[in-house]
């Protein structure tokens, strides 16, 4: 394990984050469905008599990590972004119980001016993996990365939804775990160049895939895995537009904001994609 001390952003890629022992129980998995726009009518999502976990809830649990790699002291977790998301799921989520995680920092990217930071976490029920961006830290001479490629199917899309945002929904979504002040602080969020607060990319993507699932007429508690960049905010209180296609076994999907920017791009697999 890298000492700690005196650690620079270029010299994060490697730093073991340690174990984090994750308790919940039906009232969190019930938040995190109500935080992403699950209605009182889905009964599985939101009623304990009958329910089933949401696999996005397991990046939910995976933050501690994130949090773990700021309080490292390379930079000011305050004025982070998070721009990128994986998710791999290797069993079902039980509705309540301890889950051990186990978390590190992976690759270390140099952007130019700023930095990308990935941060993995892994269990026996998941392992994800969540990109974090530095404004003012790169240009350390590290290497860039590769752009993702542009793979997403052409002709018209599959599935077309939508869903309207809440002006409350970043002060609900945070109970879930995620209190990054950007997302409720009005005067942090003009620290990190925004208007107002915006919502938590999670909870877009979260909601995103909710409503995919929706509109397809597939079980929601059957993704298997999910890549997202997360490169637009979206303010609260926003209709988001969703773009999905499907290819072979995975499905490809576009969340813009009511101007049309493209705010979450991605792919993903369901157990039964039924588009």
């Amino acid at each position: 394990m890298k000492s700690t001390s005196d650690l620079q952003v270029k010299d994060l890629g490697g730093v073991e984050l340690g174990t984090e022992l994750c308790s919940y129980d039906e009232r969190d998995v019930m938040l995190y469905a109500l935080a992403i726009g699950a209605g009182a009518t889905e009964l599985d999502l939101v009623y304990e008599k009958q329910l089933r976990v949401l696999p996005t809830f397991c990046l939910t649990l995976g933050l501690w990590a994130v949090w773990a790699a700021g309080a490292l002291g390379a930079y000011d977790p305050a004025l982070t972004l998070h721009v990128g998301q994986e998710l791999r799921m290797r069993g079902d989520v039980p509705t309540n119980g301890k889950m051990e995680t186990t978390a590190s920092i992976g690759s270390v990217w140099d952007k130019g001016s700023a930095a990308l930071v990935e941060v993995n976490v892994s269990s026996d029920v998941f392992e994800a993996m969540y990109t974090i961006f530095i404004p003012g830290a790169g240009n350390f001479g590290g290497e860039r990365g590769q752009r993702a490629a542009g793979t997403f199917p052409e002709g018209p899309a599959n599935v077309l939804g939508s869903f309207e945002t809440s002006v409350d929904q970043p002060a609900l979504y945070r109970l879930t775990g995620d209190r990054h002040p950007v997302h409720i602080d009005p005067s942090a969020a003009i620290a990190s160049g925004f208007e107002r607060p915006i919502m938590h990319g999670l909870c877009t993507l979260g909601s995103s895939i909710l409503e995919i699932a929706r509109r397809s007429g597939i079980d929601p508690t059957s993704l298997q895995q999910l890549t997202a960049r997360l490169s637009a905010p979206v303010y609260p209180g926003a209709t988001v537009n969703i773009e999905a296609w499907k290819s072979a076994d995975d499905f490809y999907f576009f969340a813009s904001d009511d101007s049309g920017v493209a705010a979450i791009s991605g792919t993903g697999r369901f157990t039964d994609l039924g588009l």
